[in-house]
C-alpha cells in the first residue's frame, strides 16, 4: 500500500474519525465549563457532532452556512435570521457557538465571516429601528444611543476584506428593515449589541483558569455588549505544532482528522451526531480496537433505524407540540407525528403530507369523507424530491381550492426530514415549500386569507415570496426549507404567468 492509499484508509475509518471527533469535542467541554453561564449552542449540521448533548440545557441551535461568508459572496440571508438564537442570546446575555472547518483554517467561514455579518447587520438594524421609534411608538432622541454597529472579525480576515464587508452592513441592514420579519419583538428583547469573540484549541486564555467560572465571573461585569463566543473546535494540525496547543495536545494513537464529522454519510451512511453520542456516552472508545469500534457503530445503525420505525407509531402527541398554526391563517406546519389519527382529527380538516411515513388510519379521508380530507404527495427526501415538489404544488392549491379553504379552515402541512435524526428538524423543508405556495396562492397583498377558497394571487415578484416565508417563519421558528426548494417555488409563481396547463 503507497502512502496515498493509506492516507485515504486513514481518512475512511470510523476509529480515527471518532477518536478526532471526541479530542475536538473534549476542549469544547472544556470551554463549557469555564463559561457555565452561557449556553452552548451547535452550529448546523457539523457542529452538533461537537457539542456533547449533556452540555445542552435547551432545544435551540443555529444554522450560519459558511457560503454567505465566502469571499465576495457575503450575504445576510434572511432565510437564515436564526431568530431562536436571538432569543436564546438575550435571555441568557450571550451564549457559545460551536463550530468546524476541515480546510486547513483555524476558523470555518460560518465563523470567521458569516456570524460576524449577522451580529453586525442585527446591530444595525435594530439601531435603525431604535432611532426612528420606540416602545410607544414615539420618536427617539438619537444622541443619547450608544450602540457598536461596526463589523467584528478574527485577524485571519484581511483588512481588504474587511473593508468590503463593512461597506454591505447598512445595505444588508436595510434589507432587513424592509422585509416582513418582526422587528419590534427584536428590538425589545436585544438590550445590548452583540458581538462575536473567538476561541480555538490554541486560545491561551483559560491556561491557569482552573475554577470555572473564575474567568467569566471577572470580565462579564464589564461587558456592554451579549458576547457570542465562536469556537472552532478542530485543530489545523498542518499549521500547528504540539507546543502551540495548550489545553488537549494531539496523542499519536490515531490519526487526527481535521473537521472529522463533516460528510458522514461518505464514511458512515446512516450515522447521525446523537448516535456518535450515544456511543460515545456508553463505551470506552479508548480501549476499544478500530475494528470493534466498526462493528459496534454498523450495529448501532441498524438497531437504531430499527427502533424509531417502530416508536414512530407508538408516540404519544401532546397537542400542539408536534405542529405551529402560522398565524391566523388557518394553516399549520407539523411533523410526521403531527398527523396521528388518534387525535389529528380534532385540531385539522385537511392533512396534506408531503411525502412522511403514512399512518393508515388517515388514509380514509383520501376522498373527502365526512368533511375531512387526506391527501398524500409522494415527495422524496433529498435532490430526487425537488423536482417532484414543483410537480406537487398545482395539486396542493387545489386540494384545498373552495370549501376546504374558506373561513373557518383548519389545514395540516406536515413532513419527516430528520425523521431518523433529530426531531426538532421535522416540517422545515418540503412541508415548508408546500404552505408557502399555499400563502403566495391563498394571500392578498394585505396578509389576509381569502374567505372564499379562491385564488388571492396578484402581481407577484421575489420579495412577495421571500415576505411570505419570512411570515411563516415567525409562528415556525425551524422552518428553513433548502434553497432548491424555494428555487422551485419562484419557477412556479414567477417564470410562467399562465398555470392553467400545468394545474390539469
Amino acid at each position: 500500500m503507497n502512502a496515498i492509499e493509506q492516507v485515504r484508509n486513514d481518512n475512511k475509518s470510523i476509529y480515527n474519525r471518532f477518536r478526532s471527533i471526541q479530542h475536538d469535542a473534549n476542549f469544547v467541554r472544556y470551554v463549557a465549563e469555564r463559561i457555565k453561564a452561557l449556553p452552548v449552542v451547535a452550529n448546523e449540521r457539523a457542529g452538533t457532532w461537537y457539542t456533547d448533548p449533556k452540555l445542552r440545557n435547551h432545544e435551540t441551535s443555529a444554522y450560519f452556512k459558511s457560503t454567505d461568508g465566502h469571499h465576495g459572496q457575503w450575504d445576510f440571508n434572511l432565510r437564515r435570521l436564526n431568530r431562536p438564537l436571538l432569543e436564546l442570546i438575550t435571555a441568557s446575555t450571550g451564549c457559545i457557538l460551536v463550530d468546524i472547518t476541515r480546510k486547513g483554517k483555524r476558523f470555518p467561514d460560518s465563523l470567521a465571516k458569516t456570524v460576524p455579518l449577522w451580529c453586525a447587520v442585527i446591530n444595525r438594524a435594530t439601531q435603525l429601528y431604535r432611532l426612528s421609534v420606540d416602545t410607544d411608538g414615539n420618536q427617539t432622541n438619537s444622541s443619547n444611543l450608544v450602540w457598536d454597529t461596526k463589523l467584528h472579525c478574527p485577524s485571519n480576515v484581511s483588512q481588504s476584506e474587511h473593508a468590503q464587508m463593512s461597506e454591505l452592513i447598512d445595505i444588508f441592514a436595510e434589507k432587513l428593515l424592509t422585509s416582513c420579519a418582526d422587528l419590534t419583538l427584536i428590538y425589545k428583547q436585544l438590550l445590548k449589541p452583540l458581538r462575536p469573540l473567538w476561541i480555538t484549541p490554541v486560545t491561551r486564555m483559560f491556561l491557569g483558569c482552573h475554577q470555572g467560572e473564575q474567568l467569566w465571573n471577572e470580565i462579564k461585569t464589564d461587558l456592554d455588549f451579549y458576547p457570542v463566543i465562536c469556537v472552532s473546535a478542530s485543530m489545523d494540525p498542518l499549521h500547528m505544532k504540539t507546543s502551540d496547543v495548550p489545553i488537549f495536545p494531539l496523542k499519536t494513537d490515531f490519526v487526527y482528522i481535521q473537521g472529522a464529522a463533516d460528510d458522514s454519510e461518505m464514511w458512515a451512511p446512516g450515522l447521525t451526531s446523537s448516535l456518535f453520542w450515544e456511543y460515545i456516552n456508553s463505551h470506552e472508545l479508548l480501549q476499544s480496537t478500530p475494528q470493534q469500534c466498526h462493528h459496534d457503530i454498523h450495529q448501532l445503525i441498524s438497531q437504531s433505524q430499527s427502533d424509531q420505525i417502530q416508536s414512530s407509531m407508538h408516540y404519544s402527541l401532546k397537542k400542539g407540540s408536534a405542529f405551529d398554526w402560522i398565524g391566523d391563517t388557518g394553516i399549520a406546519i407539523g411533523s410526521f407525528h403531527a398527523a396521528d389519527p388518534s387525535s389529528c382529527w380534532n385540531e385539522f380538516d385537511v392533512i396534506i403530507n408531503c411525502g412522511a411515513r403514512e399512518f393508515p388510519e388517515n388514509t380514509i379521508y383520501k376522498n373527502a369523507e365526512q368533511g375531512k380530507l387526506y391527501v398524500y404527495l409522494d415527495i422524496p427526501e433529498g435532490k430526487k424530491g425537488q423536482n417532484k415538489l414543483f410537480d406537487c404544488i398545482p395539486a396542493a392549491i387545489q386540494c384545498v381550492q373552495g370549501k376546504f379553504m374558506s373561513q373557518g379552515r383548519r389545514i395540516l402541512v406536515h413532513c419527516m426530514q430528520g425523521f431518523l435524526t433529530v426531531l426538532l428538524l421535522l416540517g422545515r423543508d418540503r412541508s415548508v415549500g408546500i404552505c408557502l405556495a399555499l400563502l403566495v396562492e391563498y394571500m392578498d397583498a394585505n396578509w389576509i386569507m381569502s374567505p372564499t377558497g379562491k385564488s388571492c394571487r396578484g402581481q407577484l415578484d421575489k420579495d412577495t415570496i421571500r415576505n411570505r416565508l419570512l411570515y411563516i417563519q415567525r409562528f415556525r421558528m425551524v422552518a428553513s426549507p433548502s434553497r432548491a426548494t424555494l428555487k422551485k417555488i419562484n419557477l412556479y409563481f414567477l417564470e410562467t404567468n399562465d398555470h392553467s396547463n400545468r394545474d390539469t
